[in-house]
């Protein structure tokens, strides 16, 4: 496990953290990220915005952070290079980067939150590993991609509790992968060995069938032109609605343009 001095600005002190930038996989979301560093530091939120945070973080005498500064989407209250410099890699440039490969032509012509749901969602079996995907708040995937599982906001526990926001500051979760219940969402034996689990490569999002699929519709950029999405419709109402956009980009009227 890799080390690293940070030099706390609050505190003048040097600390250091547990934390390998082999823990990090591909299209894994900031909340992940986040979760994995408060449980393996024992940190609070509290404690990841005067660690990550921003200059203008940095520079508040309170702990009342805002929406903005929560947005795992933007990572707006967070400092890249502090992101750098502790985790290894730049989160802030990867999860930008990333979501824009994942929209890439759709997002040409509508803004991002179109196809990503703010309420946290994640696969049962991912998360008991410690994992969360940005393709878990993907609205034209309502099933994991790795395992094929429904994606869930509901606490198998207590039937709530992660009913929350996908931001650090508008959700109800007091301790890393656990409910406000109590339930603990990660196995016990993960728990354990939590850096050889987050170490392994078996969780690479990248070869699953479904995100393949995605890449190819990026891929075909004139196809895709003919879609709109309007911004009055939700896309976690329809059924399967990867598989109806998939088809409908792939359908044989050439000249048509497709409104969804």
């Amino acid at each position: 496990m890799k080390k690293l001095i940070y030099n706390h600005t609050e505190e003048n002190l040097k600390r250091t953290f547990a934390w390998s930038s082999s823990w990090y996989h591909p299209y894994e979301s900031a909340w992940s990220i986040f979760h994995k560093f408060m449980f393996a530091n024992k940190v609070t939120i509290n404690d990841l915005f005067k660690i990550f945070g921003s200059e203008s973080i940095q520079n508040k005498r309170s702990n009342v952070w805002s929406k903005k500064d929560g947005d795992l989407f933007t990572l707006e209250g967070f400092d890249e290079k502090r992101l750098q410099d502790i985790l290894g890699f730049n989160l802030k440039a990867n999860i930008i980067e990333e979501s824009a490969t994942i929209l890439k032509i759709l997002i040409q012509k509508h803004h991002y939150k179109v196809f990503y749901i703010d309420t946290f969602r994640f696969c049962p079996e991912c998360i008991k590993i410690g994992y969360h995907s940005t393709f878990h708040q993907f609205k034209l995937f309502n099933t994991c991609p790795l395992h094929n599982k429904p994606l869930s906001s509901i606490c198998p526990s207590c039937g709530g509790g992660w009913k929350n926001e996908y931001n650090l500051i508008k959700n109800e979760i007091k301790h890393p992968f656990q409910c406000q219940c109590g339930f603990l969402f990660i196995n016990e034996d993960m728990a354990r060995m939590f850096a050889k689990t987050w170490s392994s490569n078996s969780h690479d999002i990248r070869d699953s069938s479904l995100v393949t699929r995605l890449f190819e519709l990026n891929a075909h950029s004139e196809k895709t032109k003919r879609i709109h999405i309007s911004d009055c419709i939700d896309l976690t109402n329809y059924e399967n609605p990867f598989e109806y956009l998939y088809l409908t980009v792939n359908s044989k009227e050439e000249n048509t343009k497709h409104i969804v």
